[in-house]
């Protein structure tokens, strides 16, 4: 640790991590209040029924809900998006606080705890307690992280989150040489990992194997060949915890990849999907270059995160080649930087053809632009390092060093000053050149009404990106000139330091970050019932809505706050097979058309009531383009009767609707799936008549002119309880997505559960009176769960021994 004006000392870093607590309640200050809830755009989609669904679930049964009733006619949770998110471990503030309000309160507490990870890890690495301060600011508040509040993407701050706490107890764990800090490692990187993206931790977890690896053979002369398998087997250990830790996150989904729609691997253009187009690296000098929010006019459909980290760390990581300190360090994270950004350019890059076709799992994801999180953690690192060489070189003597580091600050200057001009001096013809240029790149990639529509915005957009580069330079010429000082000793670094602390935060990151932090009113307000709504929630009977056009409703979570279940909404990874059947193919978003194209499968999915537009009776005054719409939504409603009219939409009545349990007179047997999706299709199917089964069954069953009577006793998350009484054998229809893990109890004795109509399932029923129990329950995730607990109590036990011992 070099010794200079700027001390060092246990008392020092806890000044500077209040600081970082504090300046987290500064940042989050305007969301803060219980009277607002945090905007995010995936947080109001169904991040908050999801949550508050799951929080009231719990408090009331004392159990984690399997299934969620509410969306997408009935789909698996756990076995959909895991387990790990339930049980992690700061998401008990969804059950202290008002779940919107523990929403914002999990933000602050994230940031703060990735500015605190980065400060521990460069003090670990022997970096001064100041610049350990300036690269926690810089992760905490770069881009990429703080303005993951606008998606709502929680998962993605947790899956970056951890990387500074696993490099930094490997690092604790290779000096100690004890097994308890590899356990350590293990258990608090698994802790982390429950909460986290699950693609971002993977690709962060090749980054911590990556690290493990660079440790392990810089020390290889200090380990010797014991030490080499001793220290080998000891991080075996700690990855078999953490393993343990994350098994109920990881393996309910494992298992059930066949059944959700994102489980399928889809080919190289669907992976590179979503890359980061080189153009937009420009954003990192000037962030208004490709545009923020709804000026953004960049290739993706859309960006909703900002990946500007401020200038002052671009300053700074030139400096550090010049850090003397630990080199093996400083290369593995050049190479981080430079590999990770390679891979978050996706397609736009052949690298990224070679991690496709060898890294496991690659070919499952898409996103690479999520490799930027990587390439910020390593860039906050290589910043400290170029910081602490500032005030290395500050203190020698000779001039040799301080004159190439000037060399390297004027050419930066200099770049950035010349490159401003001549955007300056091109002006319109360098606007009409990117035109023309983005136009020819997107015509294979994009819609002509999508290129034209980003060329609009384009346009309105350069005079920002001007005065955005304009700043950058005037930010360069300062940090430059701050740091001269510090080098020609002018004015001491604690002077200096704080000045570039306060320029990066409140007149360059804060001003961007802060356009992406925003609230609306709490949910009692922003989902409040409309006249529509207020009608359907009247009727307490068992169904379900179909919206249609209802104001974006079909994609949200309005409906399940409402507690009515819905056959759109929005799900993670919706059943693959549902997907199919209301014509969304292989996409994990609600587009219904078979809905529209054959109304009678609305009927088959327990759907009473269909929510959509008023229309208007006289067309006189539309083009024929939306004529013809009207007369699409027109022939459609003809199908149904109108209920209720409310301001803006109306309900119609669907009465042929079969109940949500139902008996069928007959099935028959049809093996192949598609077969049976084409004659369930077909306007000649008999709904209430027939079911298709896809497997031999050696039953009979008719129905006497009575068919049969249902009590629904219980219908909750993971459990059916119905009294059935017929007075001949008969087949017990669910009009609910089918699952491998629901489980039939007729009288307490256990029956097989048979796949009906392709998405649904029934059973076969006896005559006589009945006590049916349908019961959600997953081996996998009772056995997940068991070794998940015993990984965290190896974990515990762990740190409770080795607190006693240093006692």
């Amino acid at each position: 640790m070099p010794k200079g004006r700027i001390s060092s000392s246990k008392k020092v870093d806890f000044i500077f991590i209040v600081v970082l607590f504090i300046l987290t309640l500064i940042y989050f200050a305007p969301v803060l209040s219980p009277s607002k809830m945090m905007y995010g755009s995936d947080w109001l989609l169904s991040g908050y029924t999801d949550h508050a669904f799951w929080a009231s679930y719990v408090k009331s049964h004392w159990r984690f809900p399997m299934w969620d009733n509410y969306n997408f006619s009935g789909h698996p949770t756990v076995a959909s998006t895991g387990g790990g998110g339930m049980v992690y471990p700061p998401f008990v503030l969804f059950l202290i606080f008002p779940v919107y309000y523990g929403w914002t309160l999990l933000f602050v507490l994230h940031i703060f705890l990735a500015g605190l990870g980065m400060f521990w890890l460069l003090r670990v690495y022997r970096l001064s307690s100041f610049v350990a301060f300036i690269g926690a600011l810089i992760f905490m508040f770069s881009g990429q992280l703080i303005t993951t509040t606008y998606g709502g993407h929680l998962g993605r701050l947790i899956g970056i989150v951890f990387l500074p706490y696993a490099f930094l107890l490997l690092y604790k764990a290779f000096e100690n040489k004890r097994v308890e800090d590899f356990i350590f490692f293990g258990g608090v990187t698994g802790l982390f990992l429950l909460g986290g993206h699950s693609q971002i931790s993977y690709w962060g977890m090749i980054g911590v194997l990556s690290y493990f690896l660079t440790e392990f053979v810089h020390r290889r002369k200090e380990l010797g060949k014991a030490g080499f398998f001793k220290i080998g087997g000891f991080f075996s250990i700690g990855m078999f915890v953490l393993l343990l830790i994350i098994l109920i996150k990881f393996l309910p989904p494992a298992f059930s990849l066949g059944y959700g729609a994102r489980g399928v691997t889809r080919g190289y253009n669907y992976s590179t999907s979503w890359s980061i187009p080189t153009s937009e690296l420009l954003d990192l000098i000037a962030p208004h270059f490709s545009g923020i929010l709804e000026n953004y006019w960049g290739e993706n459909p859309f960006k909703l995160d900002s990946r500007y980290l401020g200038i002052l760390p671009l300053v700074l990581l030139v400096f550090s080649p010049f850090y003397k300190g630990k080199k093996y360090l400083l290369k593995f994270f050049l190479w981080f930087v430079g590999i990770s950004l390679f891979l978050g350019l996706g397609k736009n890059t052949p690298l990224f053809k070679i991690y496709y076709y060898l890294i496991p799992m690659a070919k499952k994801f898409r996103g690479p632009s999520m490799f930027f999180y990587l390439v910020v953690f390593g860039i906050c690192v290589l910043s400290a390092f170029g910081a602490e060489a500032i005030l290395e070189i500050s203190k020698e003597k000779k001039e040799k060093r301080k004159d190439k580091m000037f060399s390297y600050l004027i050419g930066i200057i200099g770049f950035v000053f010349l490159f401003t001009l001549i955007v300056t001096i091109l002006d319109k013809n360098l606007l009409s050149w990117m035109r023309n240029h983005f136009a020819i790149n997107w015509v294979e990639v994009l819609s002509k009404d999508s290129i034209s529509q980003k060329i609009y915005i384009m346009n309105l957009n350069f005079e920002k990106f001007k005065k955005s580069l304009w700043l950058s330079f005037l930010l360069f010429f300062l940090n430059g000139i701050l740091i001269m000082s510090i080098l020609k000793k002018k004015i001491a670094p604690e002077i200096v330091f704080p000045f570039l602390v306060v320029i990066f935060l409140f007149f360059d990151l804060w001003p961007i970050d802060r356009k992406y932090l925003s609230s609306v009113a709490p949910p009692d307000q922003y989902f409040a019932a409309d006249d529509v709504t207020s009608f359907i929630k009247e009727r307490k009977d068992l169904f379900r809505v179909f919206p249609l056009g209802y104001d974006g409703r079909s994609t949200d979570g309005y409906f399940h706050f409402h507690q009515i279940e819905n056959v759109g909404g929005y799900g993670a990874n919706p059943p693959a097979r549902y997907q199919k059947f209301i014509g969304a193919g292989e996409s994990v978003m609600f587009n219904p058309i078979n809905l529209i194209r054959f109304p009678h499968l609305l009927s088959l999915l327990n759907v009473k009531y269909i929510v959509g537009p008023r229309l208007p009776q006289d067309l006189s005054g539309y083009d024929e383009r939306v004529k013809e719409i009207i007369k699409e939504y027109n022939n459609f409603y003809s199908n149904f009767e109108v209920a209720f009219v409310g301001r803006k939409y109306q309900v119609l009545e669907n009465r042929d609707f079969i109940p949500k349990f139902s008996l069928v007179d007959s099935f028959v047997v049809v093996r192949d799936p598609e077969t049976v999706l084409n004659k369930v299709l077909s306007s000649k199917f008999e709904k209430d008549k027939v079911v298709f089964l896809e497997e031999e069954v050696e039953r009979k069953i008719s129905l006497s002119k009575e068919l049969g009577k249902i009590e629904v006793i219980k219908n909750i998350a993971n459990e059916r309880v119905l009294n059935v009484e017929t007075k001949e054998p008969s087949f017990l229809l669910v009009s609910e997505n089918y699952h491998p893990d629901w489980k039939c109890y007729i009288d307490g004795k256990k029956e097989k559960i048979y796949k009906a109509d392709y998405i649904l399932y029934g059973v076969f029923i006896p005559e006589g009176k009945h006590k049916v129990s349908f019961v959600y329950e997953s081996k996998v995730f009772n056995i997940a769960s068991l070794l998940s607990f015993i990984g965290f109590l190896i974990f515990l036990g762990t740190f409770i021994v080795y607190f006693f011992r240093r006692r």
